[in-house]
This record gives structure tokens, sequence and C-alpha cells, in this order.
């Protein structure tokens, strides 16, 4: 989930226990992070095997856009953590 893939703070970290975080909230600045991270790194080392881990989601990386983003990696992690009686953090 978002938290588990980029730095957050210790206190926010530390008060969310258990819970998922809104992804309306959250998930543009994650996004955009994500996305800055894969052209920086096909931008100043084109060999560097980092991308290789979103071709599966992204054969095309520049196909890689918000809402087919959203769509294939943190909405069905979402749903499937609620299903499994994670609750939102309010």
């Amino acid at each position: 989930m978002i938290w588990n893939l980029i730095p957050a703070q210790k206190t926010f970290n530390l008060t969310k226990g258990n819970k998922l975080p809104p992804a309306e909230k959250y998930f543009e600045s994650f996004f955009s992070l994500q996305k800055a991270a894969v052209e920086i790194v096909l931008n100043k080392s084109p060999n560097n095997q980092f991308p290789e881990d979103y071709l599966t989601i992204f054969p095309d990386l520049n196909s890689l856009t918000y809402h087919k983003f959203k769509e294939r990696t943190q909405q069905p992690m979402i749903n499937i953590a609620h299903n499994n009686g994670f609750e939102f953090l309010l």
C-alpha cells in the first residue's frame, strides 16, 4: 500500500495503525513520485533494471498515466485489503 512504498512521517505512520489511508487524499502525490522516479531512471540511467518492475503492469512505460496506474495497481490492492477487514483511516 501507499505507506509501505514511500517514506511517511513517523507520527502519521504510528497513528494510522492497520488502517488504509484514503486514496483520494494521497494517491495523486504518490503517483507523481512514482512517475518522476521512472522518468529520472529512464533518462539518467537507461540500462538500470528499476523500470522492469513496472513492465508487467505497463509494457510500454509511455502509457504510465494517472488513471491507468490507479486502476491497475492501487485500487485492486485497496479493495483486497478492505475485503480482508482493513478499515479506512478517517
